[in-house]
């Protein structure tokens, strides 16, 4: 009578090759959510500082300020969208 440790040890393989693809699966969407985060990273750090410069100043969102803010970028964005 064969010996089934063998079979066992078979079916062991098996599993550890499913699971190394699930894990390079699980590691490219991790790889692929943090490079969508680094995307996001200069717009996040615009958002932290309007809330903190709005917090911190009571004139930041008046409408003369937010007139300034964006005549000043104006150029800046230009330049920005042309490189895309």
């Amino acid at each position: 009578m064969p010996d089934p440790v063998p079979v066992a040890k078979a079916a062991d393989r098996t599993t550890s090759h499913a699971d190394a693809g699930t894990a390079e699966v699980t590691r490219a969407r991790l790889v692929g959510a943090l490079l969508g985060v680094l995307r996001l990273g200069p717009l996040l750090i615009l958002l932290i500082l309007i809330v903190a410069l709005a917090n911190l100043s009571p004139v930041f969102f008046t409408p003369q300020n937010l007139g300034n803010v964006l005549t000043q970028s104006a150029a800046i964005a230009i330049l920005a969208i042309g490189q895309l």
